[in-house]
């Protein structure tokens, strides 16, 4: 992976990320106690970019490392995955039902990414390694005082969060291994 590769995930974690972000805030889920602007604090689009960045290092070495067989070939699997990481973050914030039932429309719809884009057990445990580490700094974040969500279901996250990690290295994992070759 080459620095400008990190400079686009970065960029994209920045913006994106950023305007997703903006879905919880918006949606009353999130807040910050000191928002600059947006709802937001000053150094989201430094969090989510560097988030982006890692992830983004992460898969594409790690695939490499695995051997994954290469799926991303073909465009309408990075844009699939992330039309569905784009919905899920809008599940997350505006589904007027509770957060199981939000969970599980998640879940599902991470099944369908596996199935339709993944299937890889590579895939899975780099998933699940996002989601363990995404959901420890959120949490370390949240007791620290530094964002919140209006509900938490345990160490000051909501339950869906983890769901929603395993997007993001769904979303995220196929636009790194388009630069495998």
């Amino acid at each position: 992976m080459k620095k400008k590769d990190l400079l686009f995930f970065f960029l994209l974690g920045a913006t994106v990320g950023s305007l997703l972000d903006g879905i919880h805030t918006h949606s009353g889920t999130t807040f910050y106690p000191t928002p600059l602007i947006w709802k937001m604090a000053w150094w989201v689009p430094l969090l989510f970019g560097s988030a982006a960045a890692f992830i983004g290092f992460t898969h594409f070495h790690l695939h490499r490392f695995f051997k994954t067989p290469s799926v991303a070939k073909r465009p309408y699997r990075r844009i699939g995955s992330l039309a569905i990481f784009i919905l899920v973050y809008f599940i997350s914030g505006y589904l007027p039902y509770s957060y199981p039932i939000r969970s599980l429309i998640m879940l599902a719809l991470y099944g369908v990414t596996w199935i339709a884009w993944e299937r890889s057990w590579q895939s899975i445990i780099l998933a699940f390694g996002t989601a363990f580490v995404g959901c420890f700094v959120e949490s370390k974040m949240s007791t620290l005082g530094l964002f919140g969500y209006t509900r938490s279901n345990f160490f000051g996250i909501p339950q869906w969060l983890p769901i929603l990690y395993l997007h993001a290295s769904a979303a995220v994992g196929q636009l790194c291994r388009q630069k495998e070759k």
